[in-house]
Parts: C-alpha cells; structure tokens; sequence
C-alpha cells in the first residue's frame, strides 16, 4: 500500500479502527490508518522512508484512541502530512520526537494534583527540553529521572486504587458506569488533543519545504 492507498481508502470510506484490516458490507477491503499507509499489521517491520519508528508505533493510538468527531479530519489532516513529512532531516525526526513526549507529560499533568508527581514531571520536562534544544542529558540523567517518575506513578496508582475500592463498594452499579463513562470520555478528548500537538509539531517542522 501507500499514500495514494491511504487517501483513496479515505475517499471510499473504507478506513476503520480497532483492527488493522477487515471486509465492509460491500465487500471491500478495509483497512486502519496505519495499514492502509504502509500494507502490513508490523509497526516495527514500517520502513524509515515511510516514517521513523516511534511514529510507526504511535499511529495506531492516533487512529484508534480519540473521538469519533475528530477522526475523520484528523485522518485526512494526517495523510496530508504524510505526503509532505518526506522533506524532514533525522535531526528534525527527533527534535519532533521529544517535542510531542513533552506534550504527553504536559497532558498528564492535568490530571493530577500529586505534587510528587507533579516534581517528578517537571524533572523530565527538564531533560526533554535539553534533549530538543540539542544538549543531549546523560544515561544516568535519564535513568535518575525514570526512577523517579516510576515511582511516583506506582505511589500515585497505590492510592488512586484505594480510592476505587473504596468509592465501589458505596457507589451504585449506575454511578459506577457513568462514572467510566465520563473517564473514557475525557481520555479520548486527551487524546484529541495529544494528536492535534504532535501535528502542530510536525507542520512547524515542515515549514515550507517541499
């Protein structure tokens, strides 16, 4: 597949999400957006003329994490940028790479109030601002950071556990699923919003090249 594949799956309405290819009530071919780009189901087999692998790895979440009112621009706004992603350097790849990680901590830090969290969110932000600006931190600086993240992350989900076990044994079934609900809700509009960053991203790299 391609490009041209991707775009005409586009038109045709034969791209889906949450499986990598399947048959429409027509009996055409359907297949995801990464799929439909570059012809297989192996993000780690996706070959560097087409993408960089961390991209390779994250098209499937950009395809299938965020709403349904988004997608359909959201595909098309993405092939669009894969018809022009071709002029990026290995510098620029990269620079975008830990320019959108930066994004995801950013995102995550809305949804905590957890100062130990917090601290140790700031502490990568660090790094990756050095990381994008060219000064590469070291292994150990990266290594003492992760340290810390992780464990923040487990304190942070020892509690937030607690806190469910506690809130489902008082809650009613209905409150519980409304409750899932609006979660499920607000991680697809993070998502949305993660995907809109990271193609502001790569449009600022782009620039006007062709």
């Amino acid at each position: 597949m391609s490009l041209e594949t991707l775009k005409q799956y586009i038109e045709e309405d034969r791209l889906i999400r949450n499986n990598w290819f399947g048959t429409d009530e027509q009996g055409r071919q359907t297949a995801c957006l990464y799929a439909a780009l570059v012809g297989n189901d192996r993000p780690p087999e996706c070959p560097s003329s087409v993408m960089p692998r961390w991209l390779a790895y994250l098209t499937p979440w950009i395809d299938d994490a965020g709403s349904a009112e988004k997608w359909p621009a959201m595909v098309r706004r993405y092939a669009d940028l894969a018809g022009r992603w071709h002029v990026l350097t290995e510098e620029q790849w990269h620079r975008a790479e830990y320019k959108f990680r930066k994004e995801c901590v950013l995102e995550s830090m809305k949804h905590t109030t957890n100062e130990v969290v917090l601290a140790a969110c700031r502490t990568v932000i660090a790094l990756l601002d050095r990381e994008i600006a060219g000064d590469s931190p070291t292994k150990d600086e990266w290594t003492v950071a992760a340290a810390a993240a992780w464990a923040a992350e487990a304190a942070a989900q020892r509690r937030a556990r607690a806190a469910a076990e506690a809130a489902a044994w008082a809650a009613e079934a209905a409150a519980r699923a409304e409750a899932a609900w609006t979660a499920w809700a607000a991680w697809a509009a993070a998502a949305d919003r993660l995907t809109e960053k990271l193609f502001e991203i790569l449009e600022g790299e782009i620039g006007g090249k062709k």
